[in-house]
């Protein structure tokens, strides 16, 4: 609906445009000429003006005369394709980390090698043809600058070939699978979805422009300073929203989410990710039998510790002062905020439980420890704060639920979809390309690793 009043939108601003050519001077217009009172009928009553001011109402829809004046209520959001396929499908370095690439391979670079950060000697390698459209390594590695930049910090030589010929192994079949989803949306999609896609592609190109300060000279070259130019990145938009397009049109209507299904997930992840386990913050002091002579020798020195705070010592200054554990020691016994359950020793966490906020155990609980050996302890609690488990009945836990198995069913579809389009499709991945690639990239390693 929307791309069809742009479209009416552009093409009756262009024939108002049209007629800024005439030589005679037209005669002024007065309201009543165009302007008739007659009551909408029907829910859509489009050309039918009514006697008052204000937008025009297409049905639910008030529609502004020109494109520009539609607002972007959510400047993330494409256009035409659904959150959950933007989300599953993302486009150039919409990912995690990412940066844009294109998905449609290109024409071999003939960039020479500059001595920055994205300059290779070897340009114009092809690492696999895709029914005879090439996949050229030097693209391939451009999208993954950043990411083997980073990990040169980390490898050796020999450790970071190891990780770059994975990465780009990785990038090389993600460059395939989208070479395939590309045709495939080519030939799937009617005519109304391509010009959607193109739609797509301007709003981004416009939003690049507005973002340098609505100039595209600025626009272009930050894409040239990022490695990439203004033009291919737009290409890349459009054919993201292609693939986007035609897997809405394609896959999301085969997806089927059932009210016992979204039952059976809450049931299975209720503790995980819809409850708040209880709390407790509190102290501990920790009394040795072996660093104290024995259990009774022990037990003495904690049944002593215990009068002191009966008598109205501070628990925090006794725990820095006896305890034989270092750490909580040094921070006065201090353990922090634990889920109950949480501790080690369920009969020392029993006994903090039972305790009200500022109240302290009156006798030593004792632990057996192979590994830290035997003990007393000795707690406080300071505070403590409830649990609670959200319900099923929650209209946001079962949006969120909905949500996630509608995207699990989605990628199932989608590479079941891929796996088939692989069998039936003239796939050559070249039988050096990928050594060839990882050698391009042990060409910047040295660049990369003495990088700051």
């Amino acid at each position: 609906m929307r791309s069809t009043l742009l479209r009416a939108a552009v093409v009756t601003a262009s024939v108002v445009a049209g007629g800024c050519g005439l030589t005679t001077q037209p005669q002024p217009l007065v309201p009543s000429q165009f302007v008739r009172s007659r009551a909408g009928v029907g829910p859509n009553p489009i050309g039918q003006p009514v006697g008052q001011s204000g937008a025009l109402a297409y049905g639910e829809l008030h529609s502004p005369l020109l494109p520009d004046e539609y607002p972007n209520r959510h400047p993330n959001s494409a256009p035409g394709v659904s959150p959950m396929v933007q989300r599953d499908v993302p486009g150039p370095g919409e990912g995690v980390g990412a940066q844009p690439s294109p998905v449609a391979a290109q024409s071999p670079t003939t960039r020479p090698d500059t001595g920055d950060a994205t300059g290779y000697q070897v340009v114009g390698t092809v690492v696999a043809t895709v029914n005879g459209t090439p996949i050229f390594a030097d693209k391939v590695l451009s999208s993954l600058d950043r990411e083997l930049a980073a990990e040169a910090h980390k490898y050796g030589p020999l450790q970071f070939r190891g990780v770059a010929a994975h990465d780009i192994d990785d990038e090389i079949q993600k460059r395939i699978d989208g070479q395939l989803e590309i045709e495939q949306a080519t030939v799937s999609l009617p005519q109304d979805a391509k010009t959607e896609a193109q739609l797509i592609a301007q709003l981004w190109r416009r939003q690049q422009i507005a973002a340098a300060g609505g100039s595209e000279a600025v626009a272009r070259q930050r894409a040239v300073e990022a490695g990439e130019s203004l033009d291919d990145l737009i290409q890349d938009r459009y054919n993201t929203a292609l693939v986007q397009l035609y897997y809405q049109q394609h896959i999301s209507p085969r997806i089927q989410v059932t009210v016992a299904d979204e039952k059976r997930y809450y049931d299975q992840h209720r503790e995980s990710d819809y409850s708040k386990h209880a709390e407790a913050r509190f102290r501990l002091i920790r009394i040795d039998f072996a660093n104290n002579g024995g259990p009774e020798q022990a037990a003495a020195k904690a049944n002593r510790i215990i009068d002191d705070l009966k008598a109205g010592a501070n628990f925090e200054d006794e725990a820095k002062k006896f305890n034989d554990d270092d750490s909580l020691k040094q921070s006065g016994g201090e353990v922090g905020w634990m889920q109950k359950g949480g501790f080690k020793y369920d009969n020392v966490e029993q006994a903090i439980w039972a305790l009200r906020p500022n109240q302290f155990t009156d006798r030593p609980i004792e632990v057996s420890d192979p590994v830290s050996g035997n003990a007393f302890y000795i707690a406080q609690l300071e505070e403590r704060r409830g649990g609670n488990t959200r319900p099923f009945d929650d209209p946001e836990v079962q949006r969120g639920i909905y949500s996630e198995l509608s995207s699990q069913q989605f990628r199932e579809l989608r590479m079941k979809d891929l796996r088939e389009r692989l069998s039936r499709n003239a796939v050559v991945r070249e039988p050096r390309g990928l050594d060839t690639a990882v050698d391009m990239a042990m060409q910047r390693y040295p660049v990369w690793a003495s990088a700051k």
